[in-house]
């Protein structure tokens, strides 16, 4: 599939989302989430810059140099409609399951609380030193950003730093059931 964008054609990248064909009805279940603004710029970092690519994945070279030609605004608008169809699947999976959200923004300066909720959740016994020293382990926030790394900055809100008002707008629009779904203001 082709996303012309600006008059640049680019090549689609995959959907950065499992399929879902699982039937979760009577399981308990977890679903983290994250602001789609905001995955969508982190995407952009990371196939532009922050991941490796191994040898013989000519598609994902592609994929970088048609990042390359786009500016972020162009990027992350054309990869909305993705994300949208996607949670749309997702959504019509979900209505049955036993499932608690959680979002990104709620829980990744809380890791330990929130690490000690999920095993909660799922019913699984645990040791709550266990929880404490992988929430250390896990939690990893960079002085300052890098966008040569995976772990860029962690920090909530970034579509507001990287994105002009009107792309956010166009974002707010096509994302519209995911952010109201989700409770992301906007």
């Amino acid at each position: 599939r082709y996303i012309r964008v600006t008059g640049v054609q680019t090549c689609a990248l995959p959907i950065y989302c499992p399929a879902f064909d699982l039937n979760l009805a009577g399981v308990p279940a977890i679903w983290l989430t994250r602001d789609p603004r905001d995955m969508l710029v982190s995407l952009y970092y990371s196939v532009l810059k922050s991941h490796s690519i191994p040898k013989g994945l000519d598609a994902y070279v592609k994929n970088r140099e048609e990042a390359g030609k786009l500016t972020i605004n162009q990027f992350v608008t054309s990869r909305s409609t993705l994300f949208a169809n996607q949670f749309r699947r997702y959504k019509k999976k979900l209505t049955d399951c036993d499932f608690k959200i959680y979002r990104y923004e709620d829980v990744i300066y809380e890791k330990e609380k929130w690490l000690t909720d999920v095993v909660t959740k799922l019913r699984l016994s645990y040791k709550p030193r266990l929880i404490g020293n992988i929430a250390k382990h896990f939690d990893v926030i960079p002085d300052s950003e890098d966008e040569n790394k995976h772990v860029r900055q962690v920090h909530p809100g970034d579509h507001r730093n990287k994105l002009t008002h009107q792309t956010i707008q166009e974002l707010n629009q096509s994302l519209a059931d995911f952010l109201q779904y989700f409770d992301y203001g906007h």
